[in-house]
């Protein structure tokens, strides 16, 4: 008669489906050879898979019910199988136990993919980078899996006589959410730490997929550019046989009251008066990092003419130390003169 797989899961003849479902989930996390390091258990393990392959599908149990497990190889001794031909379950062949585990707890069906010491260990990497959660946790009175546990780089279980490697195709991710974040130029400059709260769907451990609140950190840089991308790897939304989507942040500057940025440099536009223009003067320009530069010129020759002022600008991004310019452009403001000044203009530039 072979082996007692109804032993072996631990239930009577009579089972239920969902009871046949509950005692291999419970059989099988018990077993797992990443789990159970014991002399046998990886041998019980493929044992609990295979009884619960045949259990699992009702022609199978049929067969099984009537001729044994020789019954199922079709062989002579336990009548050829059903109805006395060779059955069309090729028992035994091309039987892998750690596809048939991933199926039930929801990491191949539909493509998916994981890693043993991912669904049996745990670590967190701090935000800003890639992130994992713990994925081994008590559901009912069996172990549950929630997707995050799923990885999309293919799993391997290691080498234990059933196949060195099961190979699938990865897991489609789901689509990135991207988010604009506005940040001043004093911010800019300086650089900040923000602490963005967002919303996203996520498996809970019941299989329900609900909104949750999360908090991620972006540490902005002193002399980052508008269009800069802050991706946080796996921190958005979860749905069935998907990896977690990715967060992106696109840096958005912010306008500012006195100047315009290009590049690493400041332009700041200076309101002077036709005598200043004329005679020159001197021009306060209040800097972002609170100080005030205070720069004489000369009389200018035309009124777009522009002074350039070495390392006032913004810092550089991959060396803040270093700055770019700041480019001081005059704009000659006509008004306030007297009928009389404005013909003596008139006269002199008809000379």
């Amino acid at each position: 008669m072979g082996r007692d797989f109804y032993q072996i899961l631990g239930i009577d003849r009579g089972a239920s489906d969902d009871d046949i479902k509950k005692a291999y989930r419970k059989a099988a996390l018990k077993y797992h050879p990443d789990k159970n390091q014991s002399p046998g258990a990886e041998e019980k393990f493929k044992e609990i898979s295979l009884a619960f392959e045949v259990l699992k599908d009702k022609q199978k149990r049929e067969i099984y019910d009537r001729y044994g497990e020789e019954g199922l190889n079709g062989t002579p001794g336990g009548g050829g199988g059903a109805g006395g031909g060779s059955s069309n379950f090729q028992y035994g062949q091309n039987f892998d136990p750690h596809d048939l585990f991933n199926m039930m707890f929801g990491g191949a069906a539909g493509g998916g993919s994981s890693r043993a010491h991912n669904l049996f260990g745990s670590h967190f990497n701090s935000m800003g980078g890639n992130s994992s959660r713990s994925s081994f946790m008590d559901h009912d009175d069996f172990g549950g899996f929630g997707s995050s546990a799923f990885e999309s780089n293919g799993f391997d279980f290691g080498s234990n006589g059933m196949g060195s490697r099961a190979k699938h195709r990865p897991l489609k991710k789901v689509d990135k959410l991207e988010h604009d974040l506005f940040i001043s130029l004093e911010d800019l400059y300086h650089g900040i730490t923000k602490r963005m709260k967002i919303s996203r769907s996520r498996r809970k451990p019941t299989g329900v997929y609900r909104p949750e609140e999360t908090i991620l950190t972006i540490d902005v840089k002193p002399g980052w550019k508008e269009g800069t991308k802050i991706t946080f790897n796996n921190e958005g939304d979860e749905k069935p046989n998907h990896s977690a989507g990715d967060i992106i942040f696109v840096l958005k500057e912010a306008n500012h009251a006195r100047f315009k940025r290009k590049g690493n440099d400041l332009v700041y536009t200076a309101e002077i008066t036709l005598r200043e223009a004329l005679l020159g003067g001197t021009v306060t320009v209040p800097l972002l990092d609170g100080k005030k530069h205070h720069h004489k010129f000369k009389p200018l020759n035309d009124t777009a003419h522009k002074i350039r002022v070495v390392g006032l600008g913004m810092p550089l991004s991959k060396n803040p130390s270093q700055k770019g310019d700041l480019l001081i452009k005059f704009e000659v403001m006509f008004t306030g003169m007297s009928g009389e000044q404005r013909q003596l203009l008139a006269d002199a530039s008809c000379n």
